[in-house]
């Protein structure tokens, strides 16, 4: 309440598939039981997507981004989030489909005091296994 909605041009700002930059811990299918932290504002490098950043400015209090779960190998969902707060629901469901579909919502996540949110992957059915791959992409922020 009271923020201002700010939109950009629509910016990845996180990609876990092969050859779209991502490395490290951001490369490959999410795990179930496990979150990622992504930084958003600021640049930042080995997410994915783009290395130069956004454009989503220090003191953002959240993000409008597109959630996309790439490839489910397990139906579960994604929960997102500001880094260091508790997920209060999944925010986009994700299952194998046949043919293979991608599943996307955008939602509006709450930033941590450095501009980062966790993205959990809940998958019960896989018990820790890998699930799905991850695509954020930014349309907007709010201050």
């Amino acid at each position: 309440p009271g923020a201002d909605y700010n939109p950009i041009n629509a910016c990845t700002a996180f990609d876990s598939r092969p050859g779209q930059g991502a490395s490290g811990g951001f490369l490959g299918e999410r795990n179930d039981g496990a979150a990622t932290t992504y930084q958003i504002t600021g640049s930042y490098t080995g997410q994915g997507g783009t290395v130069v950043g956004c454009g989503v400015p220090a003191g953002a209090d959240a993000v409008l981004v597109n959630l996309v779960s790439i490839q489910a190998d397990f139906a579960g969902n994604f929960q997102a989030f500001a880094t260091g707060s508790n997920p209060t629901g999944g925010v986009l469901n994700f299952a194998p489909t046949s043919p293979v579909m991608n599943n996307s919502n955008a939602v509006v996540v709450p930033l941590s005091a450095a501009g980062q949110l966790d993205l959990f992957t809940n998958a019960p059915s896989a018990a820790g296994a890998a699930t799905t791959h991850a695509r954020g992409v930014i349309l907007g922020y709010f201050d």
